[in-house]
């Protein structure tokens, strides 16, 4: 039978309000993407240090594309931009 291993996260406050303020971006960017004609969706992938990574925004209307759902657009962008040694790190994705 196969284990699955759960690591129990603690969240300090200065970590919840960084949580926030990541959260916050993304509702700014879905506001954005339905301002242009998309569905209202956005999302931001952050480093472990909370840098901002890459961004990303639904373009299911514009591109025509059903499949363009903001967290797709960004992987697609992440797999151009860094190789697969990349994606062994844990990061985090705030949508």
């Amino acid at each position: 039978m196969n284990k699955i291993n759960l690591k129990l996260i603690v969240k300090t406050d200065q970590s919840m309000k960084q949580d926030i303020k990541f959260l916050r971006m993304t509702i700014d960017m879905a506001k954005e993407s339905q301002q242009k004609g998309n569905l209202p969706y956005g999302c931001i992938l952050v480093s472990n240090e909370g840098t901002v990574l890459l961004k990303g925004e639904n373009t299911i209307n514009t591109d025509h594309d059903c499949l363009a759902h903001a967290e797709i657009n960004l992987i697609r962008e992440a797999c151009k931009v860094y190789d697969h040694e990349f994606f062994k790190n844990l990061y985090n994705l705030y949508k």
